[in-house]
């Protein structure tokens, strides 16, 4: 009788052994195909990262050829438009002056010798040259009297945003939008008088330039213009032109809170 429970016994407990050990080969097998599942997720995603990556550094290496487009752009055409507008006035000096003829020459050597170490530093992926050594606002200031000097255009600059806490993005995008808008309203308006405005109002920086050059009836965006466009995107601002009795541009950067002393 003891022996038959015995007996009874080991088959019970055989069977429970059994059984736990079906499930666990169950839940072995089960983990084993969600591994293998979550491995082929994984090569899919690696995969996709992969492509992800070299997306971005295309687009990377798009974006910074568009940049030092803009910055050899500007440069060239700022340097060469006060190389041309001198030479004009000198021919003009020559038989009248040749004294003031040559002091002009002197400034056109000036200008054109600025716009080679611009170059040079925009290849070398560096700020205008005037933002390496001085303040914006000076740096600016320091843009219309050459310009004005070089051009015998009458540019004139109000600014009524002194105070500024800009960042390098921020000062570049306000100088080269002042040096474009300046450069064009005398290579491509012929302007005689310019008036350039800079103020901060409403968290936001204004920049106003006119011209009374001769303007056009309809405006055709150039490189110029779409660089401006570009620079002010990333810093969520906008850019508006009209063309009426010359030309006016008026961009708009919003400034973080700080940004101006009050």
């Amino acid at each position: 009788m003891l022996g038959a429970l015995h007996l009874i016994l080991f088959v019970v407990y055989m069977v429970v052994l059994i059984g736990q050990r079906t499930e666990e080969n169950s839940a072995i097998r089960r983990l084993n195909g969600e591994l293998e599942q979550a491995n082929d997720q994984l090569s899919v995603m690696n995969e996709q990262l992969k492509a992800y990556a070299a997306e971005s550094e295309r687009m990377a290496e798009t974006r910074e050829r568009n940049r030092l487009a803009r910055e050899i752009h500007d440069t060239l055409g700022h340097a060469l438009t006060g190389i041309t507008a001198g030479a004009d006035a000198c021919l003009q000096m020559l038989e009248i002056s040749p004294e003031m003829a040559k002091k002009q020459m002197e400034r056109i050597a000036a200008t054109a010798r600025e716009g080679m170490n611009e170059v040079r530093r925009s290849v070398r992926a560096l700020r205008p040259d005037a933002l390496e050594r001085m303040q914006l606002t000076d740096a600016i200031a320091k843009l219309c009297t050459e310009m004005q000097a070089t051009s015998q255009a009458e540019i004139m600059l109000d600014l009524q945003a002194e105070d500024l806490r800009l960042s390098p993005d921020e000062e570049d995008a306000v100088y080269r939008i002042v040096q474009e808008s300046i450069t064009n309203a005398i290579r491509h308006g012929h302007a005689t008088a310019v008036r350039v405005r800079i103020a901060a109002e409403e968290r936001r920086l204004d920049i106003t330039v006119t011209d009374n050059g001769c303007g056009c009836t309809k405006i055709e965006p150039g490189f110029g213009l779409r660089h401006m466009r570009e620079r002010l995107k990333l810093l969520n601002g906008t850019l508006k032109v009209k063309s009426e009795n010359g030309f006016e541009l008026h961009a708009e950067i919003p400034l973080r809170w700080g940004d101006v002393y009050d």
